[in-house]
């Protein structure tokens, strides 16, 4: 009697902590019967529905969770259901008067045979989220953009100093943004200090020495200045051939050279 009393008990207990669980987790969470009826929201659910539970029972979920981006057979928990399987989707979801968007969860409700009886499904309001990544993304463009400057170091010669890690993607912005300011104001030369970057590899030379034929199919001169004894050796170990570019160990030659090749042109005029 005392060992049946104790099961029992520790039952109760386990199934307590359940209920308490539930009712305690932090995002909403609903369970929908196969017709997609609510059966059952925690807390959370109800504060985000703006109903109480006894009102949202019965209710279809899409009706309490408006969504433009699901339909009846489209939804998140539908698709669970059917295909027996946990599905992650990012939707907007109406809440009060605004839309947000959110993390959709949804997974199949199973009873102890493992047949699928309903679905659950949990939404997380990523809204603040996503404008925080998108206010990065837009910072880190600005710093880009401040970091690639194209400069008038004289009249007729451009000047790029790149300062940090080159990948792919800014040395092509690098090369539209002096193709650009070549074209503006009819320039002559383009100096390209790479004093500032630490590392020069295949992918990266190629780049420079596209710009560099883009350059003279404008009608202008590419100088590469700033090349350290380090990046010399790895060009030369990797075999990369910048023939093609004119080459100076300092900005202060580089500028020089510039200006030779556009007092020797106006020289010839």
């Amino acid at each position: 009697m005392i060992e049946k009393c104790s099961t029992l008990e520790a039952t109760e207990s386990s199934e307590l902590l359940k209920s308490l669980a539930m009712n305690q987790i932090p995002m909403p969470f609903v369970v929908v019967d196969k017709a997609s009826k609510i059966t059952y929201m925690n807390p959370a659910a109800c504060k985000w529905a703006r109903k109480d539970l006894k009102e949202a029972i019965g209710v279809m979920c899409f009706s309490l969770f408006p969504s433009p981006d699901c339909t009846l057979e489209g939804r998140p928990v539908s698709e669970a259901m059917k295909y027996d399987r946990t599905v992650i989707k990012q939707i907007r979801v109406q809440r009060g008067n605004e839309m947000v968007q959110t993390d959709f969860t949804a997974a199949p409700l199973k009873d102890d045979k493992g047949k699928v009886i309903g679905g659950l499904e949990f939404v997380v309001d990523i809204t603040d989220r996503l404008d925080a990544e998108s206010r990065a993304q837009q910072l880190r463009m600005e710093i880009l953009e401040l970091s690639t400057p194209v400069l008038s170091l004289w009249d007729s010669i451009l000047c790029i100093p790149l300062i940090g890690t080159l990948d792919s993607k800014r040395t092509q912005d690098v090369m539209e943004k002096a193709l650009v300011r070549l074209a503006e104001e009819k320039a002559r030369v383009i100096v390209i200090d790479i004093t500032g970057v630490p590392v020069i590899d295949t992918m990266v030379a190629n780049h420079l020495i596209r710009m560099s034929s883009a350059v003279k199919l404008m009608g202008g001169d590419c100088i590469l200045t700033g090349i350290s004894p380090a990046t010399a050796k790895t060009i030369v170990h990797l075999g990369i051939n910048l023939s093609s570019i004119s080459t100076c160990a300092s900005l202060s030659q580089g500028l020089e050279k510039g200006m030779k090749i556009v007092n020797k042109e106006r020289g010839t005029q």
